[in-house]
């Protein structure tokens, strides 16, 4: 079953990255001055990760619309049709934030949507759990030290912990393979 739904993932994420280069649209975000204004009073910070996360949804209401033609409209070319919300996740600033996904419902089953799947991988949070934590960041204290957002989660010192063996073992690895016959021939 894992099996399965990683091989759909990448081939959803494919087919967006596809979407990507074929596509001549745009994507605006308008945000009224008052509320940009708002924003800014919380932090630069702040206003970055609430922007990033409407950019992020927007992004996927995009790969929706081009996968269900556009709301309320027909067509016989319609790879889908729009099937509610779920509750989801996606990763901003190597941190865990919950979301409403679209939920699109193909022919037989529901279909993935490769801009959700590429937005909630993990490897950008074990990359920054790798780097905090090398730089003297304990797992107790990760989770209030970075936390950028009151909503984000994933980030307690057991999560963190888990992601970090996780990084570690993928560095492990890679030095595992590295060549060293150009060091034994050092004199």
């Amino acid at each position: 079953m894992n099996r399965t739904y990683q091989i759909d993932e990448r081939k959803a994420i494919a087919n967006f990255r596809s979407h990507l280069t074929t596509d001549p649209g745009s994507i605006q975000l308008i945000l009224p001055l008052a509320d940009l204004a708002q924003r800014l009073r919380n932090g630069v910070d702040q206003m970055l990760f609430e922007t990033e996360r409407e950019l992020l949804l927007l992004i996927i209401d995009d790969e929706v619309a081009w996968l269900t033609g556009d709301r309320y409209r027909r067509g016989p070319d319609r790879l889908g049709s729009r099937w509610g919300k779920a509750a989801g996740s996606v990763i901003i600033h190597g941190q865990k934030v919950p979301t409403q996904r679209p939920r699109v419902r193909g022919a037989d089953r529901e279909l993935k949507l490769g801009s959700y799947e590429l937005f909630r991988r993990e490897e950008e949070m074990q990359r920054k759990v790798w780097e905090r934590v090398m730089r003297g960041l304990t797992m107790r204290g990760y989770g209030p030290a970075v936390r950028e957002n009151a909503s984000t989660f994933g980030i307690h010192k057991s999560a963190v912990s888990d992601r970090f063996i996780v990084a570690s073992a993928e560095r492990v690895g890679d030095l595992r393979k590295r060549d060293l016959s150009p060091c034994a021939s050092a004199p």
